[in-house]
């Protein structure tokens, strides 16, 4: 929340005006049917990959929107007149997007053994 910096404009926020935590708004979303994801814009780059695998599986249509969005960031960059040659990318591998792997060591097959957790106990 960040008030307006600006005289002639008013912000509010309501639901932060009823004193509602983002549970109620979970819980509100969910008694209905719907579910709340992690607040953030569709083409974050701080997304993790378990982020963008989700948004590629159960958002389709999202994850072509944030594909395209890449490609025409790339394209705008390609045109400014910068000392500074670089290609912007969305994830941080440096890659397309729409070319990531984002399966992990598990969906590859390797086993979660022990959790991954060591407790120090075989001596090795």
């Amino acid at each position: 929340m960040k008030p307006s910096r600006v005289k002639y404009a008013i912000c509010r926020w309501p639901l932060i005006e009823l004193e509602l935590k983002r549970y109620h708004c979970e819980n509100w979303l969910a008694n209905r049917g719907l579910k709340a994801p992690r607040s953030a814009c569709v083409f974050c780059p701080y997304h993790n990959n378990a982020e963008w695998k989700r948004l590629k599986e159960e958002e389709p249509l999202e994850f072509a929107r944030a594909v395209a969005f890449e490609k025409a960031y790339q394209a705008a960059k390609s045109t400014t007149l910068s000392t500074t040659h670089f290609v912007p990318y969305l994830h941080a591998s440096r890659i397309p997007l729409d070319q990531v792997d984002f399966s992990t060591d598990y969906d590859r097959g390797q086993l979660s053994l022990f959790g991954n957790e060591c407790e120090g106990i075989c001596g090795v």
